[in-house]
């Protein structure tokens, strides 16, 4: 019997800052654009924004600069002035993820969230979400549970993680809704701005952080005298839709984590780009082609792409790195629809 009849492991959609875009109507906004984002911060603090011919986490970086050297405006406990000189860029950082967590919960409050765009990731057919973005704001803000003890307090579990990267392993957002799936944030959450990453310190660590979730939950796998029999595998498959069907404080540690949703389950992204210098994420997806490449190819959860039939790195996708099949589309609103079709057709 094949993988996709027996297994019950739901998808998982991976979400990036066109999802935005795509609910909003091609309009670029902080949530939908990274650079609007950089110069929506620069704008809070009173700090010139850097050219956009920077990459964002090049501008983010050379923004901290400005900020040190010229001085900017602090509004965590009331507006006040801090002088030239008195921060180095790396203090700077602090207060800019703040001006962050500010900036997006503004947009959040004008956030169509009601909308069916909005609340796609909501989709019965779908058993995890994984945000690249920092916010939540497709949620009812009334009826939001924040994963205990995940974000804003989570306990540094083993030593070889710095906090921050701990939470942004293991940061989730969830509802009170029976029917909701669970959202994790890798790149950190408005209510952790700490954990928030933008530049290129936190992009640094960031592979280390993935390699280190991906060790604990391969200790868990078959061992190498089994590891080559698909039969093994799709038992294996099915014991973890079991831990992740539970309470995630009744799962085992290892699976506690947004890296063990990315590794097993059906892989769908959209508003996505995977650019090049997203390291980390390229180092799981080649980690999880691997291990998939010891089952068959019908056994194998499938891991899409949706991108534009004017997408500049088509050519690219044509040649399925790592698996990676690209569903192309020529109008967003068809192709998140037949996105969803797909997912749902696993059900």
């Amino acid at each position: 019997m094949s993988l996709k009849r027996k297994s019950t492991l739901k998808p998982c959609l991976v979400i990036g800052s066109g999802f935005h875009r795509w609910v909003v109507g091609d309009i670029e906004t902080p949530l939908s654009s990274w650079h609007k984002l950089i110069e929506a911060v620069a704008l809070e603090m009173h700090v010139s924004a850097p050219s956009k011919s920077y990459p964002p986490t090049f501008r983010w970086e050379k923004m901290l600069e400005n900020a040190g050297r010229d001085g900017f405006m602090v509004n965590s406990t009331g507006a006040r002035w801090v002088e030239p000189d008195h921060y180095q860029p790396n203090q700077v950082e602090d207060f800019a993820k703040k001006a962050v967590a500010r900036v997006l919960e503004q947009q959040s409050q004008t956030y169509p969230r009601l909308s069916g765009r909005a609340q796609l990731p909501f989709d019965d057919a779908l058993g995890a979400v994984v945000s690249l973005n920092f916010d939540h704001c497709w949620f009812n803000p009334n009826d939001r549970c924040l994963g205990p003890g995940r974000l804003g307090g989570a306990k540094k579990k083993d030593s070889v993680l710095t906090k921050n990267e701990y939470d942004r392993l293991a940061g989730y957002v969830e509802t009170n809704d029976p029917r909701f799936v669970r959202t994790w944030f890798p790149n950190g959450h408005i209510k952790n701005s700490d954990a928030i990453r933008m530049g290129l310190s936190d992009y640094g660590a960031q592979p280390h952080a993935i390699k280190q979730a991906f060790s604990w939950i391969k200790a868990g796998e078959p061992n190498a005298d089994e590891a080559n029999n698909s039969s093994v595998w799709v038992d294996y498959f099915e014991r973890l839709a079991n831990q992740f069907s539970k309470p995630i404080d009744k799962q085992e540690s290892r699976l506690q984590n947004w890296v063990a949703h990315f590794l097993y389950r059906p892989l769908y992204f959209a508003g996505v780009g995977l650019s090049d210098h997203e390291t980390g994420m390229w180092w799981l997806l080649a980690q999880r082609a691997r291990n998939l490449a010891r089952i068959t190819k019908q056994q194998r959860p499938e891991t899409v792409i949706l991108i534009s039939a004017n997408d500049s790195r088509r050519s690219f996708w044509s040649m399925r790195p790592f698996g990676i099949e690209a569903l192309v589309c020529d109008d967003w609103d068809q192709g998140w629809e037949q996105l969803r079709e797909r997912w749902s057709g696993l059900a």
